[in-house]
């Protein structure tokens, strides 16, 4: 038995605290970290093992250095300190002596490289630090792990934290290199094994189908509109990019489809006569459009991959369609009497052939790049904001209801102030409240006053915040109240704030008739 200079992990900010402890080489690494968190009183995890080359300097000086990965010892070098010092053994003196220019250069050097020093790669696993165990290689690192403990990191990583079977990094210290999918396989316990074939299955064999939908990735929503597996219940699990992109194409559909199924809207394609015959955008309108002489609500969301129903695609996909799709506003909307237009702002060009990623490119590490696209623009759609001002000209303008109110969520704001401005005459005198939803729209002096007046007085923004629900917030330059939409999420603001939302509509509309 001897004793030996342990430090612990300087998790609250302080320089580690130094601790002489009775050790038996013996003594396995987990017996010697429980012992360490009893004397330190703190919990076993508060001590870990530097796994990289790059020492650690307390604030007295002290050069705190792992050689001895084994045993887990800290061992320390003062300032005045002989190189024999450094290790209780002589026979370590030599592994000290390959570490000196390290610890001596650390400040001028570059960052050591992440191949393990030769004791630990030869000798020990990576992760209990065991010898006499086999050890496995995971990629083109030469870092070496048991095969408990690899089983063990590749089940926490894909079962627990949810990460790809493509991109599980190497447990190495901040290695980074990619545990390759054969290397998962080979390693990977039974149980993570049979998780990993049912995710495998949700990458479509044949993506090029026209007739793909989310129940070739193996997905449903369920009664809680949350999108999960149709076998095992579990929510979406990451592939890669290339398959949540291709994913998030097929739930446009879905969502668009129920529209009109559930809630009776009606699909208009534009321009009527496009050329060629597949550069079209989509928007859906109620029935009841050109009847309804009382109410209209215009649903505008936001900029990127989103499509006309929804509010935000990851929400769709890791939440529910109750906060990442338009349907709870039709839902309030309908049951208030509104006949409603739901905009396209965001499908301003098709590609010249369709072209998606192949079962090879979804079964790819990383964000693959995919095949480059030559796009038509649509005429009269070619951008967000042309697209806004055709839909009311064309289609909005041409309801009776004497009452309008706008929902627009982020950049749908800046297509609603454009609105305001090139259609003001046409619009204001029939448009009630507009309802903004963390929007990034500007208003300045420049302005014409009619609509900044109006955007004072008759229009509000929910804005992402910690605050309670409605609570006051800046207002900074979007030109109307600001107040919190009761979270801190720029996604989440329409779902969260939609109580609120409809108050205010509500209000604003009885206070004109």
């Amino acid at each position: 038995m001897t004793e030996k200079v342990v430090y612990d992990n300087c998790i609250t900010g302080r320089p580690p605290r130094r601790f002489k402890v009775p050790w038996n080489p013996s003594e396995t690494v987990g017996d010697l970290r429980k012992r360490i968190a009893e004397i330190t009183k703190h919990k076993e995890h508060a001590f870990r093992i530097n796994h990289s080359n790059k020492p650690i300097e307390c604030e007295d000086g002290t050069i705190i250095s792992t050689l001895d990965l084994k045993s887990m010892l800290t061992l320390t070098r003062k300032p005045d300190s002989k190189d024999e010092d450094f290790f209780e053994e002589p026979s370590q003196t030599s592994a000290i002596m390959e570490r000196m220019d390290v610890e001596k250069n650390y400040n001028s050097t570059k960052p050591a490289s992440s191949t393990p020093t030769k004791e630990t790669s030869a000798k020990s696993c990576g992760i209990c630090l065991e010898d006499d165990v086999e050890l496995k290689s995971v990629g083109n690192c030469a870092h070496r792990f048991c095969a408990t403990c690899l089983a063990k990191y590749l089940s926490t990583k894909f079962d627990d934290e949810g990460k790809s079977f493509l991109d599980i990094p190497c447990p190495g210290g901040k290695c980074g290199t990619a545990i390759d999918f054969d290397t998962f396989k080979a390693n990977a316990s039974e149980s993570t094994l049979k998780h990993a074939e049912v995710i495998f299955r949700t990458v479509p064999q044949h993506p090029e189908d026209p007739n793909l939908s989310i129940g070739d990735f193996g997905y449903k929503f369920d009664v809680n509109e949350k999108l999960v597996h149709a076998e095992t219940g579990e929510k979406f699990h990451w592939v890669n990019q290339a398959h949540y992109d291709l994913l998030g194409d097929m739930i446009v559909p879905y969502i668009q489809q129920r529209i009109v199924k559930e809630f009776g809207f009606q699909e208009i394609r534009l321009p009527s006569h496009p050329n060629p015959p597949h550069a079209f955008t989509n928007i859906f309108v109620t029935p009841d459009l050109e009847t309804n002489k009382d109410k209209l609500m215009l649903l505008i969301q936001g900029s990127g991959a989103v499509r006309a129903g929804q509010w935000a695609r990851a929400l769709c996909i890791n939440d529910s369609l109750k906060s990442g799709s338009i349907i709870p506003y039709i839902v309030r909307a309908r049951e208030e009497g509104y006949a409603i237009v739901v905009f396209n702002p965001n499908l301003n060009a098709v590609p010249k052939k369709e072209s998606r990623p192949s079962h090879s490119e979804m079964m790819t590490p990383g964000k693959p790049s995919l095949k480059s696209r030559d796009m038509i623009d649509i005429d009269g759609h070619k951008s967000s904001l042309q697209h806004t001002i055709t839909i009311w000209d064309t289609i909005a303008s041409q309801s009776p209801a004497k009452h309008i109110v706008i929902v627009a969520h982020s950049a749908g704001g800046h297509c609603t102030t454009t609105l305001l401005r090139d259609r003001q005459k046409d619009i204001l005198p029939r448009l009630k409240a507009v309802a903004f939803t963390d929007s990034v729209h500007s208003i300045s002096p420049k302005d014409p006053a009619p609509v900044r007046k109006f955007l004072k007085s008759h229009a509000k923004n929910w804005v992402m915040s910690s605050e309670a629900l409605d609570t006051p917030c800046h207002e900074g330059g979007s030109g109307c109240p600001c107040v919190s939409s009761g979270h801190e999420k720029h996604e989440h603001t329409s779902y969260s704030a939609i109580e609120s939302v409809f108050k205010f509509l509500k209000k604003k509309v009885e206070e004109e008739e």
